[in-house]
């Protein structure tokens, strides 16, 4: 990520050099160096119970590998 520019408005440039996606929707979570955290969703799911886990299993793993990189 290092080879990122340091503010990037084109989430899509972030999405397509991070994860290799371009399409939509598309969630990431990303540490406070903007390396990925866990397993990224992609595409559209109605199924709100699901989405939830998703934010709770990435907000785990970020826990997990702290916060002071």
């Amino acid at each position: 990520i290092s080879s990122l520019p340091k503010r990037t408005a084109n989430k899509s440039y972030l999405q397509e050099k991070l994860f290799s996606y371009t399409g939509g929707p598309f969630y990431a979570i990303v540490d406070t160096t903007g390396s990925p955290v866990g397993k990224p969703k992609a595409g559209y799911d109605p199924d709100v119970q699901g989405f939830l886990q998703f934010l709770e299993n990435g907000l785990k793993e970020f826990k997990a590998i702290g916060t002071d990189k």
